[in-house]
């Protein structure tokens, strides 16, 4: 492997490390855990880091990644700094840092996103990423979670996870606002992350 390739592979093993150990520990608490968007984000970073490291430990010295796998790394890493995001919103609602450094939170809400994103941004180079065609694909895990959890709290089916998806003790105008506000952040990280691997990445 060339050194940035070798790179890319550690730091998606750590991944799968992190993840791996934050879902362990997390999914002791029940099935009711997969209700929150950090804890499903995990479980995809885990199985796509870890077809990563497989294709990088089966790919020749000069063969290029498959599409997919590229295409699934954009996603994961997008969908890893939306959750850095998330956690960062809940830290500054309860003025307290715990959620990052707390029991698993330290694997899944800072060590896992943050060897993502560096590792995509930096080491993950290819000029088969197109800006403009590929944003909607980062969009679709936080699109189909925010819809169907919204759904489920329409129905009373479940109450949040999160503050802001409590759209009954809120007026509806705040959980347009949040929705609206999460859609715009979202996009600009699946925006600018993958700006940011065509500008300093080093293919």
């Amino acid at each position: 492997m060339k050194s940035n390739a070798s790179v890319a592979f550690i730091l998606n093993l750590l991944v799968c490390i992190c993840e791996g150990i934050g879902l362990f520990f997390c999914l002791n608490f029940g099935l009711g855990m997969l209700q929150y968007f950090t804890i499903l984000t995990g479980i995809m970073a885990f199985f796509v880091s870890l077809i990563y490291v497989i294709a990088m430990l089966q790919k020749k010295d000069e063969k290029a990644l498959p599409y997919g796998i590229l295409m699934a790394r954009y996603v994961s890493a997008a969908s890893l700094a939306m959750v850095f995001l998330v956690v960062i919103a809940l830290c500054i609602a309860d003025k307290s840092l715990a959620m990052f450094y707390e029991g698993f939170f330290l694997y899944m809400h800072l060590l896992a996103p943050i060897f993502s994103v560096i590792s995509f941004i930096i080491f993950e180079g290819d000029r088969r990423y197109n800006r403009k065609k590929n944003i909607g694909l980062a969009l679709l895990p936080v699109t189909i979670y925010g819809v169907v959890i919204y759904i489920l709290n329409f129905a009373r089916i479940v109450d949040g996870p999160y503050p802001f998806l409590h759209i009954y003790s809120q007026p509806w105008y705040m959980s347009v606002l949040y929705g609206v506000s999460i859609g715009v952040a979202c996009f600009l990280i699946s925006k600018y992350i993958l700006y940011f691997n065509q500008k300093y990445s080093r293919k």
